[in-house]
């Protein structure tokens, strides 16, 4: 519409009395619901602008389009705007031990963590036909036979090797973004942390 149009249909009586009503939680959430409608590629398109525009240009996850289209695709229902995408995409770069916070160390320093972690590597050294998520299902069962230990024991020294962090995406679906090599260099990168 332009500006002759607006100033033709204006009409003061039209107008309310009560003032407008600004709801931040609510406009996130409209952000939100537009992301996801989004078609995919668009989004992928518009998300990888705007990391190249906020200075995000040197992140590991812009070096590799495939790692990067995989990790958006698994985010966007978690983000409500595009700002969220450099905390919600924390969990590829590949972890330190300097950048993990006292409580993802504590992770390691269970008396459990070292046996998993060598559990983990010993599984996918073994386990060399199954690929992806149902990697995920075949090393957790293989962990689980050769510990007797099940549950966070397993699951969260898994989770802060691959990540870095104590929460984040589904760790299964994350068996689907890395390679078998990747997983299997963050697991045993842990064991020295």
């Amino acid at each position: 519409m332009d500006m002759k149009t607006l100033i033709r249909e204006f009409h003061l009586e039209n107008a309310t009395r009560h003032p407008a009503i600004f709801n931040e939680e609510k406009l996130d959430w409209i952000n939100g619901e537009h992301l996801r409608g989004m078609p995919e590629q668009t989004y992928c398109e518009e998300a990888e602008r705007f990391l190249v525009r906020i200075g995000a240009g040197a992140a590991d996850y812009l070096k590799d389009k495939s790692l990067l289209e995989k990790s958006l695709r698994l985010v966007r229902t978690d983000i409500k705007k595009f700002g969220d995408l450099t905390e919600r995409l924390n969990f590829i770069p590949q972890p330190e031990a300097g950048k993990l916070t006292q409580e993802e160390k504590d992770v390691f320093s269970s008396p459990d963590a070292k046996k998993v972690l060598e559990a983990l590597v010993a599984g996918l050294d073994k386990l060399i036909q199954v690929e992806g998520e149902a990697l995920f299902d075949a090393l957790s069962n293989d962990v689980k036979q050769s510990t007797g230990l099940k549950g966070k024991t397993i699951f969260m020294p898994l989770r802060v090797a691959v990540t870095g962090h104590l929460h984040g995406p589904e760790l299964k679906k994350l068996f689907g973004i890395f390679s078998r090599s990747e997983i299997r260099t963050r697991i045993q990168n842990a064991v020295s942390f």
